[in-house]
């Protein structure tokens, strides 16, 4: 009987463990939820970008992927859309010059199912990192 106990809380272990979330929410909701990605553009172009500027009073915004991740996924949450998991990664060896041209690197979110639609008419696709 106690094996049984402890290999079914093994179980459900692992199986929480296996969602990652952003946000302190319970690991289950995940099963609702899609990826979905967008390509950024160069020159400053991305909403979330200007709104930073705005309230930074024109800092300069940050370089590295990895700094521009939460400022990607706290935008699109101060938006209304609950992210549960995040990714940024580059997509693109090289890339035009022109600033409506993909800035070389894609976001991927994980948000609620019934959220997609709206995030595909904001230029998301459904894509998994």
């Amino acid at each position: 009987m106690k094996f049984r106990i402890f290999m079914t809380s093994a179980l459900i272990l692992l199986l929480l463990s296996g969602c990652k979330t952003t946000d302190p929410i319970s690991p289950i909701t995940c099963r609702k939820c899609t990826w979905v990605a967008i390509d950024p553009i160069q020159c400053m172009g991305n909403p979330w970008e200007r709104e930073w500027l705005k309230e930074h009073e024109w800092e300069l915004y940050p370089r590295e992927l990895e700094d521009k991740l939460p400022i990607i996924v706290d935008y699109y949450q101060r938006q209304g859309f609950r992210i549960f998991d995040s990714r940024i990664l580059v997509t693109y060896g090289a890339v035009c010059l022109a600033c409506s041209c993909p800035a070389g690197y894609t976001v991927y979110l994980q948000v609620f199912h019934r959220d997609v639609p709206e995030l595909l008419k904001l230029g998301f696709r459904i894509e998994s990192p």
